[in-house]
């Protein structure tokens, strides 16, 4: 069991992803879709990971690598890994990703199988 902070601006997208993480792997999940949350969050408890929906607009009007470093900026989540999941093919983002220290990348959309195996493999202490 795992917590895990989903972000992402999609509320059918967070019920999605709160169920399959909860009922596969028993993980509590808490979804954010916005900055100030993501910081009321991480003051509360530092999540064991962060997947980040690199389409979610939660950092003004911001996605992807720039909300990364805005997450970075929050002391309690300078360590948490980050999982990527993004549009449409992380291969073309991954060389800039695996440079900030992104802990993996997963397309979107993919089979969620591949979302509980970088979960897995990100948790287990691996990228």
């Amino acid at each position: 069991m795992a917590h895990i902070l989903f972000l992402s601006d999609d509320k059918d997208i967070c019920g999605i992803i709160e169920s399959l993480l909860n009922r596969e792997r028993n993980d509590i999940v808490i979804s954010a879709s916005d900055f100030q949350k993501v910081q009321a969050l991480a003051q509360q408890q530092t999540p064991d990971l962060i997947i980040l929906e690199s389409t979610a607009h939660v950092f003004q009007d911001q996605s992807g690598f720039p909300v990364y470093h805005q997450l970075r900026t929050i002391e309690s989540l300078k360590q948490v890994p980050i999982l990527f999941w993004m549009v449409p093919n992380p291969s073309r983002a991954n060389p800039e990703a695996q440079q900030l220290g992104v802990a993996g990348c997963v397309a979107m959309p993919s089979e969620l199988q591949e979302l509980l195996e970088a979960r897995d493999v990100i948790l287990a202490g691996g990228t």
